[in-house]
């Protein structure tokens, strides 16, 4: 129902000249059962309602309709799902080959096993080479079946045209997990495509299974597990990423390193000729370690299996994507380098709102909403406190929560009371609460307190207070060269201030998210030179998030609420309805209905 206000014609809907509003819950039921019709019917190609009529009493009704069905079901061919169990292994090695090492600088071969070493692997590490010999001190094996012990992993790197070559030598040594580095498949043309699909199936019947081709590789950080081709692999933490492209998975994990987001595992899935992304997704959902879930996507191969997955998941964890190839330019640009067949960008976008998956626009956005989930707890709704170093932020705040339909909620007699009591008698009286640049390190955090302990407000946006201490320094680094006399040890004294004033206030942040359960979010005064968004109080289940814009702590708190809304919907049984016998006028329709129409939760998910 939400969703209808947020149409730009939404008055339409209401009542006008003596004839009645339009029944919002009887329109709703005639998209979602056209909704249901779609999912359950897949050969329906056309559906035409016209025209739908709203009586006088405000009453739906569909006087025709002309639905055109496929002569035959098309559907690219999908493979079966990869256990969970067989899923883990790949993040849970305790023997490694590297197929193709080499000592060749900037080489795959080279760099995989670089970064495996350097970033802790205690696991075993061989290295296969027909050459043979020894690189780095350890013994290069001619084949995998020279390789003392088992191996649980096999990361191929050599040319594409040798990889056949290689399964059967797999086979006989026991290895049923292939990590296939490997470029030249189906992301090159028909003829890497076709090479792609005798390799799935030569695999298959092995037994073993293959991750990629075309992959930047996987990461564990929680077993300094950095199978990459780059140095990064991420800090340990909660939020598990899967990208369709390899460098930009590395940059979100670069970049979640400089925010301090923690990493559960990293995959690149590449080509995924045969593990999808939709099985990276229930492996998620099972695991107790993950909090959230990152996906980058430029196609989807099964769309019905990844809006039920999705969807499924998206009870448990937040699922967010960022979808890339929206444009023609940008399919284009995907096709040429994983082979992905990019799905119309609207399409995908109503298929996530629908399963609940959060959709962004950026890779910064995607990790700001990362740090929310990973961070703070649900909101319970969307009216929001603002509490502010100064009245332009509490502004443009203000603003920006009226676009994202959050609530400024006005301030009643109780909080107004005992902030009068707190605050000089020229504040605000309002809210946004301005603080009016009190200089008190004690105030804020009295504010704040206040604040979250409103039953008035579901969130607290404060702003301008953490980060201070970055501008104490500066002042002190300006004074000291305008004042020759000044004395230098006031500077170690300033900066011990500064910091211990800003630590009393993450921690009463924090505090306060425990206390009462509601997610507050911070903008920083001045961050200096620092990215970081999470900061942890140790021994406490939530962490501080913090911002360097309104426009960002704003826009999470938007998907979280959206997030929360459609979690609330499925939870507590608010579901999509059948299409009814009696939805068309009966004589005139030509509609499939059916009676078997499973529900699908209906998420307050407004369009972008």
């Amino acid at each position: 129902l939400s969703m209808l206000s947020e149409l730009k014609s939404v008055k339409l809907l209401d009542a006008f000249r003596g004839e009645a509003a339009t029944d919002r819950g009887a329109l709703v039921r005639v998209i979602t059962g056209l909704s249901e019709l779609a999912i359950n019917r897949p050969d329906v190609a056309e559906v035409d309602v016209n025209p739908l009529l709203v009586g006088p009493d405000g009453s739906v009704s569909a006087v025709d309709a002309l639905v055109v069905l496929d002569d035959a079901e098309k559907r690219a061919p999908t493979h079966p799902p990869v256990g969970l169990g067989e899923l883990a292994r790949f993040f849970h090695p305790k023997s490694i080959a590297v197929v193709g090492a080499s000592n060749a600088f900037g080489k795959w071969g080279q760099r995989l096993p670089a970064n495996l070493i350097a970033g802790g692997f205690k696991g075993e590490i061989h290295f296969v080479n027909p050459r043979g010999g020894k690189m780095w001190g350890r013994i290069v094996h001619r084949d995998v079946r020279d390789i003392p012990g088992p191996v649980d992993l096999a990361a191929v790197t050599v040319p594409a045209g040798q990889v056949m070559g290689l399964l059967d030598s797999f086979a006989q040594k026991g290895i049923r997990h292939l990590l296939l580095i490997t470029s030249g498949f189906g992301e090159t043309g028909q003829e890497g495509r076709e090479l792609e699909r005798l390799l799935v199936r030569r695999a298959t019947e092995l037994g073993i299974i293959l991750f990629g081709p075309n992959t930047m590789g996987i990461s564990n950080p929680h077993l300094n597990l950095r199978l990459l081709g780059v140095a990064v692999g991420g800090t340990a933490g909660d939020t598990a990423l899967v990208s369709q492209s390899g460098n930009m998975g590395v940059q979100l994990l670069e970049f979640a390193a400089n925010q301090g987001i923690g990493i559960r595992a990293f995959a690149g899935s590449g080509n995924e000729a045969s593990v999808t992304v939709e099985d990276f997704m229930e492996g998620f959902e099972v695991d107790e370690l993950t909090r959230t879930v990152l996906l980058y996507l430029e196609s989807v191969k099964n769309g019905r299996r990844f809006f039920e997955s999705a969807r499924r998941v998206g009870l448990k964890k937040p699922v967010v994507a960022l979808k890339g190839g929206r444009t023609e330019a940008g399919e284009r640009a995907a096709a040429s380098h994983t082979g992905a067949l990019a799905a119309n960008h609207r399409i995908f976008d109503a298929a996530c709102r629908q399963a609940g998956v959060v959709t962004v626009d950026n890779p910064i956005e995607m990790l700001d909403v990362s740090a929310v989930f990973s961070g703070l707890p649900l909101p319970k709704g969307r009216r929001v406190a603002i509490l502010t170093l100064g009245g332009g932020w509490g502004v443009v705040t203000s603003d920006l929560c009226a676009d994202r339909r959050l609530t400024v909620a006005p301030l009643d007699d109780s909080v107004l009371a005992a902030l009068d009591r707190l605050l000089p008698p020229y504040w605000s009286r309002a809210n946004p609460v301005d603080l009016v640049g009190e200089s008190d390190p004690e105030l804020p955090i009295k504010a704040l307190e206040l604040l979250a302990a409103w039953e008035g407000c579901d969130a607290v946006i404060n702003l301008g207070i953490y980060g201070r201490s970055h501008l104490l320094n500066a002042s002190v680094s300006a004074v000291k060269i305008a004042d020759p006399s000044f004395d230098p040890a006031m500077t170690g004294f300033y900066r011990e201030f500064g910091e211990r004033a800003e630590r009393a206030y993450l921690e009463a942040v924090v505090s306060a998210i425990e206390k009462y359960g509601k997610p507050i979010i911070g903008v920083n005064l001045v961050s200096g030179n620092s990215t970081r968004t999470l900061f942890e109080v140790e021994g406490a289940r939530y962490r501080g998030v913090f911002f360097n814009s309104p426009e960002r702590a704003v826009n999470a708190l938007h998907h979280m609420c959206r997030y929360a809304d459609c979690a609330s919907a499925a939870l507590t049984g608010v579901t999509g309805i059948d299409l009814p016998r009696d939805l068309f006028t009966e004589g005139q329709s030509r509609v499939i209905s059916s009676d078997k129409s499973p529900k699908h939760a209906i998420c307050d998910i407004d369009p972008r």
